[in-house]
């Protein structure tokens, strides 16, 4: 079942349930996705699992600088419903590789493309990035990519 698929069954459950939290939050992705779609169609784009997994962590990313806020200004009430949203963002992502399983393929990287220098860092990043296609976050892979590399 791809993600697509997921979503849209998903949210006709929560529908039928009346979970009024889920359903917001299935709308603003299909909304985000269905965006996204409309300006790939002028370039000829169509939408793809990854376009689906980008929209997703974007999601989450506004939620989690919202909490923020909200935690900052004393609203705990609407920073336990962004953290309620986020949750919910989180079961459509897909199990993250721990730091050390992303270290050993960096150092695979690094001897396959011979990369040794910190100049070298960007080739690195954009091939873990690559790799695990979407389940690590750049940050992750720039920060083990500098150290494989120094």
């Amino acid at each position: 079942m791809g993600l697509e698929s997921q979503i849209e069954d998903d949210l006709k459950q929560a529908t039928r349930e009346r979970d009024q939290a889920r359903v917001v939050v299935l709308r603003s992705v299909k909304n985000s996705v269905h965006n996204l779609a409309i300006a790939g169609k002028e370039q000829g784009k169509a939408v793809t699992a990854a376009d689906w997994l980008k929209v997703i962590r974007s999601e989450i990313k506004k939620r989690q600088d919202a909490q923020a806020l909200y935690d900052q200004g004393g609203r705990p009430e609407l920073a336990a419903k962004e953290s309620a949203e986020i949750k919910v963002l989180g079961n459509y992502l897909p199990a993250a590789p721990d730091a050390a399983q992303v270290k050993e393929q960096a150092l695979k990287f690094k001897q396959d493309l011979n990369l040794s220098t910190p100049k070298d860092m960007g080739a690195l990043t954009k091939a873990l990035l690559e790799y695990f296609a979407g389940a690590i976050d750049g940050k992750l892979a720039a920060n083990i990519a500098r150290e494989v590399l120094s």
